[in-house]
């Protein structure tokens, strides 16, 4: 089984807003895309057969997509340094499954979760999901000779709402644009939208084309997006107890796997106050910056939740960025078993 079938592409345009991403990838026919689809689908061949149709139909589903391929990561990850892996294993006195159980001859043995975490509440996704949609259907207008900057978008009711009103006024809007003295004077128009549902913000000019039947996207510039603090090291920090509070006591330890997928991306800082003290005890696959700037703060390590976390590995990647991506491996100082932690950094390293 392929996780994206081998066919003829010909669509070169990008990803619209809301669009799934195994949709695009599904249909692009731009040749970096085509490089990320003949790469997942050699990692998907390494996945246990009898798990590949769960996994494909997660990574068709947008609310999946990106837990589906931060799982299939961390498989390649291992699976390409000689583990053999298993998927969903039973768990003793427990009926919720771990992701993977790794293991490399008699020796090293353990869990492996694999978690994605994001900096925004759910309700802040949805949020944006909403913007994102009602972008995409501006994006649709028909035989649009103009392109459209949306400068402002702000959703008022949470209830669902239909954006016919707004593509109304847009319509008759244009018609009283001279559309040929604004594209020999190079300006632009704005227009403004505003009910009990949504405020919009417009900035319109027109196209320099020859050919404006059946046109699309109409959207050129997406702007609307606001201002926020992102503090990434509590994202992480959350994510993390619940998962080492989850199994409760097992015969084998545990490794977690973060990927930080924040627009924001985490930076080193993040690290350090996720760490604290224990910043020392990391490595990575590319060179860092050592600081000492918060050397005496208590990290995650110290809590009791995580004495069978022997490890956390920690990264952010995409389907579109998997190449260069730089990862940290943070061992437990407090994990009981030191020959276990060494022998597994010598695999990993």
């Amino acid at each position: 089984m392929l996780l994206f079938p081998d066919k003829t592409r010909t669509d070169v345009t990008y990803a619209s807003p809301g669009e799934r991403n195994y949709s695009f990838l599904n249909r692009s026919g731009l040749e970096k895309f085509g490089m990320v689809r003949e790469k997942l689908n050699t990692w998907f061949c390494h996945y246990p057969v009898a798990e590949q149709n769960e996994l494909k139909r997660r990574f068709q589903s947008k609310e999946h997509f990106s837990d589906a391929f931060f799982e299939l990561y961390m498989h390649e990850f291992f699976y390409n340094k000689g583990f053999q892996l298993s998927v969903h294993p039973e768990l003793m006195g427990s009926e919720k499954h771990p992701d993977f159980f790794v293991k490399n001859g008699k020796e090293l043995k353990f869990y492996l979760e694999a978690k994605v975490v994001y900096d925004e509440s759910d309700k802040e996704h949805k949020y944006k999901e909403k913007q994102d949609k009602i972008a995409d259907e501006l994006n649709n207008l028909a035989n649009f000779p103009w392109w459209i900057a949306i400068q402002q978008l702000q959703i008022k009711n949470e209830s669902s709402f239909s954006i016919k009103p707004v593509i109304k006024k847009i319509q008759e809007t244009v018609k009283t644009f001279d559309y040929l003295q604004m594209l020999e004077l190079t300006t632009r128009e704005y227009l403004s939208f505003e009910d009990e549902n949504i405020q919009l913000q417009l900035a319109i000019w027109p196209r320099i084309s020859s050919r404006i039947e059946g046109i699309n996207p109409a959207v050129g510039v997406y702007d609307y997006f606001d201002a926020k603090f992102v503090n990434t090291s509590e994202a992480m920090s959350k994510a993390i107890e619940v998962k080492a509070r989850k199994y409760g006591k097992q015969n084998f330890p545990f490794v977690m796997a973060l990927n930080c997928k924040s627009p924001y991306h985490f930076t080193f800082f993040d690290l350090e106050q996720l760490l604290g003290k224990d910043i020392k005890r990391k490595r990575s696959n590319k060179s860092m910056n050592m600081t000492d700037r918060v050397s005496n703060v208590k990290g995650i390590f110290s809590h009791h939740f995580m004495d069978q976390v022997a490890a956390l590995f920690i990264t952010w990647v995409t389907p579109y960025h998997q190449d260069d991506e730089q990862w940290y491996w943070c061992e437990n100082p407090k994990f009981s078993d030191k020959d276990f932690q060494e022998g597994l950094i010598k695999q990993i390293l």
